[in-house]
């Protein structure tokens, strides 16, 4: 039996060097932190940029509370990779606390993503979103291939919901 998928929920990992250098990473599909340090300074980056992530389908890196919520760096670190070229569903759920007031700057960072237009699921619920960061995300033609977008407990307003029917 070989395992593909791994939840880490409520489980406070500080250190992804470890699970970075696991090679039984590469068997892996589905990724699930919940409560995690999620920032780019904690090491996040390292999980990123492993060569055993080539494989996986689906993460999930969701805040939890007011813990653990990805910041600017991290977000920087997952817009730059390419090693995870097979990543088809990316769940951002709960991630607000560290981007609120400066919400359009890590989503013009995002929608620059190497890994947006394989993306065919992205939830982006309860990230704090506007409608001025929704109108970056749907005017961005990196989206062409999203199927399933989740932007569920945001106040996206009036701008949003045009920008994504436009």
């Amino acid at each position: 039996c070989v395992m593909s998928i791994i939840a880490l929920r409520a489980w406070y990992l500080q250190d992804y060097e470890p699970i970075s250098r696991w090679s039984g990473l590469e068997h892996i599909t589905e990724l699930m932190f919940q409560g995690s340090v999620l920032s780019g300074r904690d090491g996040i980056g390292e999980l990123f940029r492993s060569p055993y992530v080539a494989n996986l389908r689906a993460l999930h890196l969701n805040g939890y509370d007011d813990n653990g919520h990805l910041d600017l760096d991290a977000i920087r670190e997952l817009s730059a990779q390419t090693a995870l070229q097979s990543l088809r569903h990316l769940d951002l759920y709960g991630n607000w606390s560290s981007w609120g007031w400066r919400r359009s700057n890590w989503m013009s960072t995002f929608v620059a993503a190497e890994l947006l237009p394989q993306l065919e699921q992205l939830n982006l619920a309860g990230t704090a979103l506007s409608g001025e960061t929704v109108a970056l995300l749907a005017n961005s033609p990196r989206i062409a291939n999203l199927q399933h977008l989740d932007l569920g407990e945001n106040e996206i307003g009036e701008r949003g919901a045009r920008a994504l029917v436009a």
